[in-house]
């Protein structure tokens, strides 16, 4: 797929969600949607799987409060994971 059909692909999620997302209930529910929808295009655009990303993630953060933050962007995490399995 070229870059105009992957850039179309991502502005039709777009136009699709925008009447869910006016039923959001607050700003800061609408803040939170939107995070949580960039770290998922995060995650597809790497390869990843959200669910997977996001579980160990938080399991991360629950055990540990002093983690790096900085290492747990979906790019980096990717590269960790790879690193242990080898």
């Amino acid at each position: 797929m070229g870059f105009t059909g992957r850039i179309q692909n991502a502005l039709r999620k777009i136009a699709v969600g925008r009447k869910n997302w006016l039923f959001l209930g607050s700003e800061t529910g609408g803040k939170t949607a939107s995070i949580f929808a960039s770290i998922v295009a995060s995650c597809n655009r790497h390869g990843i799987d959200p669910f997977a990303y996001l579980k160990d993630v938080f399991s991360q953060l629950a055990a540990d409060s002093q983690v790096d933050l900085e290492n747990l962007l979906p790019d980096k995490w990717q590269k960790e994971r790879a690193d242990l399995a080898a």
